[in-house]
């Protein structure tokens, strides 16, 4: 905690049975592998994790996925009541007892009167281990669960295939393309190469889609 600096307050309290919700952080434990259960805890971020946060995304900026915000817009999303802005930390492997930070999530439109959420951003700085897929399983739980969402939506480009795939595997639907919604800097790549405007697809997954998802899911385990 910063000191005099006051910490965003948590959402409400929820119970769920694969989901810990203590005040200030959520656990959710997801098996991806049989003997290899990735376990991801979500809280709140503070204004001492904006260096994290910060450095985070402007790594995965260069390559070109995600947008990149300033230092204040972060802190400004911490203080906003439309955003709930999530640390996504991990256990230690030396040390069970303590935890490190390998991502951060941004959900805008919390209190949106027609229940749309979406999932502003998602970085994840340790790739392939899992931690993308977990974090984004509790987020989903999150949307629906503790902000009452109905359909649940991101945003991400059409080159992201990664991430795409990922997101189709979840469960999120292609609505469609914004086209050319974007318009790019003169120092994009993109630019540099003839582009000068890049398009948007547009993802989500309404609550029925989750419940049937999470139905399943409980059958099978």
């Amino acid at each position: 905690m910063c000191e005099g600096v006051p910490e965003p307050q948590p959402p409400p309290l929820v119970n769920l049975s694969s989901l810990v919700w203590n005040g200030s952080a959520l656990s959710l434990e997801t098996s991806l592998h049989p003997k290899l259960p990735i376990t991801v805890h979500l809280r709140l971020t503070t204004p001492c994790d904006l260096d994290f946060v910060v450095v985070a995304e402007q790594a995965e900026q260069a390559g070109d996925t995600i947008g990149c915000w300033s230092r204040e817009e972060h802190y400004g999303a911490l203080q906003s009541s439309t955003f709930a802005h999530y640390i996504i930390e991990r256990d230690s492997i030396e040390r069970d007892s303590d935890r490190y930070p390998v991502g951060y999530l941004i959900l805008q439109d919390v209190n949106h009167p027609h229940r749309n959420l979406q999932l502003r951003r998602i970085v994840v700085s340790e790739k392939r281990r899992g931690y993308g897929r977990a974090a984004l399983r509790s987020a989903k739980q999150l949307a629906f669960a503790t902000y009452g969402a109905y359909r649940f939506w991101l945003e991400v480009k059409p080159y992201n295939s990664g991430a795409h795939s990922l997101y189709q595997s979840e469960g999120f639907v292609m609505e469609g393309t914004l086209r050319d919604c974007v318009q790019l800097n003169s120092s994009h790549q993109l630019h540099q190469e003839g582009h000068c405007r890049v398009s948007l697809v547009v993802m989500s997954i309404l609550r029925p889609e989750y419940d049937a998802q999470a139905k399943c899911l409980d059958i099978s385990s």
